[in-house]
């Protein structure tokens, strides 16, 4: 919350020459969230080792930490493909905060299925893999042997 308090993010952006020679693009914030990615990640350990004793946390945050945690791909995957969307489609946002809460929303909507199309998607390319493999061993057989 300091961080985000803070102006690190403006003090820590880098130029508009130097964004345009690097075609950053809109990524000219990322040594601000590379920062807060960090930071996330010390907290989540920290907050690990400290629940290191086994403790049963409510069943309704147990299955919205399980949903989240089956959605995560989807998330990683999905979430700056949508913010592009979102944003080059509707180039002024409605209301603050509308490009991350449509791109949560979204992920949180199509994710669950996404991640359940995984599977059969994995069983899909095996079986097309394994099938490629018996044809490739398969022996050719001379065009002159072939015909009488």
């Amino acid at each position: 919350m300091a961080l985000w308090a803070s102006d690190a993010r403006d003090a820590w952006r880098v130029s508009a020459a130097a964004t345009q020679e690097w075609r950053l693009g809109r990524t000219s914030d990322f040594l601000y969230y590379n920062l807060l990615g960090l930071l996330v990640g010390v907290n989540f350990f920290a907050a690990y080792n400290f629940f290191s004793v086994p403790f049963r946390w409510p069943a309704a945050v147990r299955r919205g930490g399980r949903h989240a945690a089956e959605t995560s791909y989807s998330l990683y995957a999905m979430h700056f493909p949508i913010l592009y969307a979102l944003r080059s489609s509707l180039p002024d946002e409605p209301f603050m905060y509308f490009y991350p809460t449509a791109t949560v929303a979204l992920v949180l909507l199509f994710g669950r299925p996404i991640e359940n199309l995984r599977v059969p998607a994995y069983r899909l390319l095996r079986t097309l893999a394994a099938r490629a493999r018996l044809l490739g061993r398969r022996p050719v057989l001379d065009p002159i042997d072939h015909f009488p």
